[in-house]
C-alpha cells in the first residue's frame, strides 16, 4: 500500500511539472517577442527621428503660412482708411475698395478679399480673376446671413481669428476646374471706441501652402495631410486626396490602412508600426489666439526599409529564446511540487465555500420565515386597532341612534293619539298637543342625527387616512380629536383624564394616517401598560413649534413609568412586558417606523418607576416627499 502512494505522488508530480513546461513553452516565445521589440526599437529610432523631422518641418510650414495670413487680416482690419469708413468719417467706401484691390494684387495669394457688416452684408469685396483683381460693384455685394463662418466670425473677440476647414471652392454648386483649395480666415473690425463694424474675411488659396509642405518630405519618407474624418488633403498620390468633396467615401485613409487610422485616433502622437511600415503622426494645433480645425500631418516608412532590420533582431531573439527554454525547465521542476500543495489548499477551501453557502442559505430561510412571522402579527394589529374603532364607531353611534328612534316612536304615539281623537271629536287643544310633541320630537330627531353625521365624518375621514399614506394639508388639533375618539372611550370607561394642549394654528402638511396611529398607539400603550396599578390616570398631549419649521408633540401619563432595561428595548419589535396576555410588542416599534421613515422625524421616551412616561414626537411641519414606509 505505501509502494502504491508513492508511485501516486510520483505520477502527480511529473503531471504537474509537464503542464508547467507547457505555458513556459509559450512565455519564453513572448518573452523573445518582448526582446525582438526592444531590439527592433533601438534600431527604428534613427527612422523615427527622421519622421519626427519631417513632422517638425512640415508643421513650422503651416505655422508660417497661417501667421501670414493673421498679420494679412489684422493688417486690414486695423487700416485707418477702413477704421475712417466705418465710422463715418471723410473717408469715401471707393478709397477702401481701392486699397483692398491693391492689396491684392500685391498678395495674389488670396481668391476673396472681403469686409462684411454686423449683418453679414458685403461692404467690400475682391475677386481675384486670371490673377488679376477685380472690385465687385456694390449692387452685386451678396448677404452672406446664414454661411457657416458668419456666427463664429461675429462672436470673435479683438485680435482673434476664425478658420475654415479646409475645402476646394465650388461655384454654382460644382467644383471649380482646376480645382482651387481653399481656406478663410476671418477676423472683426473694432472702432477705437469698441464698437463692433464687422470683420474681414480672406479666401486663401491654400495650393502653395499645400506645395510647401510636400517639399518638406525627405526621400522614403512619404508625407500626408488628413482632416478630422480621415479624407486626404496633400495625398503621396494626388488623385486619392479630397475625397469627400467628390462624395467618394471609398478614398480614405481609414479604408486603405484601418490599423494606422485607429492608431492615429488615439491622439497620442507616438509613432507605431503595423505590417504596412512605420508610421508617425502630428495634430496641428492651435497657434495662439485663433482656433484652428483638426488637421495631422502623417509620415509612412515602408516594410520594405524595415525588413533588414526586422531579420537581425529575430535571429537575436531567437538565440536568447533558446537559452530562456533551459532555464525554464529548471524552474518548472521546482514548481512542481508548489502546484501540488496549492491543489490541496484549494479543495479544503471548496469545501469550506460549500460549508458557508449551506449555512447561508438556512440563515436566508430562517430570516425569511422571521420576516413573514413579523408581517403576520403586523397585520394581526392592524386588524385588532380596526376591531377597537369599529367598537368605538358602534359606541358613539348608538346613543344618538337610540335617541332618535325613541323619539320617532313617541312621534308614532302621539300621531296614533291624533287619529283617535280626530275619529272621536277632534278638539283644538289636541292638535297644539300635537304638534308641539311634534315639533319638540323633531328637534330632538334632527340634534341627534346631527350627532350621528358629525361622528361618521371624523370615523370616515379617520378611516380615509389609514387606508394609504395619503398626503395633505391639515390642522394638528383637528387631527388629534378624530384620531382619539377610540381611545377617548376606553377612557371613560376606566376613569381616566385625557387633556389636549394644543395650539389651533400648527397646520402641517404630511400623513395624517400615520400621525394618527402613532398617537393611538401611544395613547392605547399607556392605557394598556402604565395605568395597570392606578384607578385614575391622567395622559397629556402637548404640541409647540420649534425653529427649522419643526413640531415637538409630548404624550405624558403619570401612570407605572419603566425601569432602565425595559427603555432600552421599547422600541425593539416583538418586545412586550404582556406576553401571553393580548401584547404582541409591535405597537411602538410600529410608531418609532412611521416617525422615522414616513413622518421624518424622530421619537424618545423618557421614563422613571412611579413617575410615568413622556414619550416626544418632533417631525417636520413639511415632511419629505421620497420617504417610504417599510416595515420589514
Amino acid at each position: 500500500m505505501i509502494f502504491k502512494r508513492a508511485i501516486t505522488s510520483q505520477q502527480l508530480f511529473w503531471r504537474y511539472w509537464l503542464k508547467l513546461m507547457l505555458p513556459w513553452l509559450l512565455l519564453v516565445p513572448l518573452l523573445s517577442l518582448v526582446l525582438y521589440q526592444k531590439r527592433h526599437e533601438d534600431a527604428m529610432t534613427p527612422l523615427y527621428r527622421q519622421a519626427d523631422a519631417v513632422l517638425a518641418d512640415a508643421n513650422q510650414t503651416i505655422a508660417y503660412y497661417l501667421g501670414s495670413l493673421k498679420r494679412d487680416a489684422l493688417f486690414l482690419a486695423k487700416y485707418q482708411l477702413l477704421l475712417d469708413a466705418a465710422s463715418g468719417k471723410n473717408a469715401e467706401l471707393a478709397a477702401v475698395e481701392n486699397f483692398f484691390k491693391a492689396f491684392s494684387d500685391a498678395s495674389l495669394q488670396y481668391d476673396q478679399v472681403r469686409w462684411l457688416d454686423n449683418d453679414a452684408m458685403e461692404k467690400v469685396r475682391i475677386n481675384l480673376i486670371n490673377h488679376e483683381a477685380q472690385i465687385v460693384p456694390q449692387a452685386e455685394l451678396q448677404s452672406k446671413q446664414g454661411r457657416y463662418y458668419i456666427a463664429p466670425s461675429l462672436a470673435l473677440e479683438p485680435d482673434t481669428f476664425y478658420f475654415s476647414p479646409l475645402d476646394l471652392n465650388v461655384e454654382n454648386k460644382v467644383i471649380e476646374s482646376p480645382i482651387k483649395p481653399m481656406l478663410r480666415i476671418t477676423t472683426p473690425v473694432f472702432l477705437a471706441s469698441g464698437e463692433r463694424q464687422g470683420f474681414i474675411a480672406l479666401n486663401f488659396l491654400a495650393q502653395t501652402m499645400l506645395d510647401a509642405i510636400a517639399n518638406t518630405a525627405k526621400e522614403g519618407v512619404e508625407l500626408s495631410m488628413l482632416n478630422s474624418d480621415g479624407y486626404w488633403l496633400l495625398a503621396p498620390q494626388p488623385q486619392m486626396a479630397w475625397g469627400f468633396m467628390y462624395g467618394r467615401e471609398e478614398v480614405n485613409f481609414s479604408k486603405f490602412n484601418p490599423s494606422a487610422w485607429q492608431e492615429i485616433r488615439k491622439n497620442t502622437e507616438v509613432a507605431f508600426t503595423t505590417p504596412d511600415g512605420l508610421w508617425d503622426y502630428e495634430n496641428v494645433h492651435d497657434i495662439g489666439n485663433a482656433a484652428l480645425p483638426e488637421w495631422r500631418l502623417v509620415t509612412h516608412i515602408s516594410h520594405s526599409v524595415l525588413a533588414s532590420i526586422t531579420k537581425q533582431c529575430i535571429v537575436e531573439a531567437l538565440s536568447i529564446g533558446l537559452l530562456l527554454l533551459l532555464l525554464g525547465s529548471a524552474v518548472c521542476w521546482r514548481t512542481a511540487k508548489s502546484m501540488c500543495e496549492r491543489d490541496k489548499l484549494h479543495d479544503d477551501l471548496t469545501e469550506q465555500q460549500r460549508r458557508l453557502a449551506n449555512s447561508n442559505k438556512a440563515l436566508a430561510q430562517s430570516l425569511q420565515h422571521l420576516h413573514d412571522t413579523q408581517q403576520q402579527l403586523i397585520e394581526t394589529g392592524k386588524l385588532s386597532s380596526l376591531g377597537m374603532m369599529v367598537a368605538g364607531v358602534a359606541h358613539e353611534l348608538n346613543t344618538p341612534v337610540g335617541a332618535s328612534l325613541m323619539t320617532l316612536s313617541s312621534m308614532r304615539n302621539e300621531c296614533s293619539k291624533l287619529q283617535s281623537a280626530f275619529e272621536t271629536g277632534l278638539k283644538r287643544s289636541d292638535v297644539d298637543t300635537y304638534f308641539e310633541h311634534f315639533y319638540e320630537g323633531a328637534e330632538i330627531v334632527q340634534a341627534n342625527l346631527e350627532r350621528a353625521a358629525a361622528l361618521v365624518k371624523s370615523f370616515k375621514r379617520l378611516a380615509v387616512d389609514r387606508t394609504g399614506e395619503e398626503r395633505r394639508v391639515f390642522k394638528l388639533t383637528s387631527l388629534v380629536q378624530d384620531m382619539l375618539h377610540t381611545s377617548w372611550l376606553r377612557m371613560k370607561k376606566q376613569f381616566h383624564e385625557l387633556n389636549i394642549d394644543i395650539s389651533p394654528e400648527i397646520e402641517l402638511n404630511s400623513y395624517p394616517g400615520a400621525l394618527g396611529q402613532v398617537l393611538e398607539n401611544l395613547v392605547s400603550n399607556a392605557l394598556t401598560h402604565a395605568f395597570e396599578d392606578v384607578g385614575n390616570g391622567q395622559i397629556n398631549i402637548t404640541a409647540y413649534s420649534l425653529e427649522d419649521a419643526f413640531v415637538a408633540i409630548t404624550v405624558t401619563d403619570n401612570g407605572g413609568g419603566m425601569d432602565d432595561a425595559t427603555l432600552k428595548q421599547i422600541f425593539d419589535p416583538f418586545f412586550t412586558t404582556r406576553r401571553g396576555k393580548g401584547g404582541t410588542g409591535l405597537g411602538l416599534h410600529l410608531a418609532h417606523q412611521l416617525v422615522t421613515q414616513l413622518l421624518g422625524g424622530y421619537i424618545k421616551v423618557t421614563s422613571e418607576l412611579g413617575k410615568g412616561t413622556c414619550f416626544t414626537l418632533t417631525i417636520p411641519t413639511n415632511a419629505p416627499e421620497s420617504h417610504k414606509i417599510n416595515l420589514g
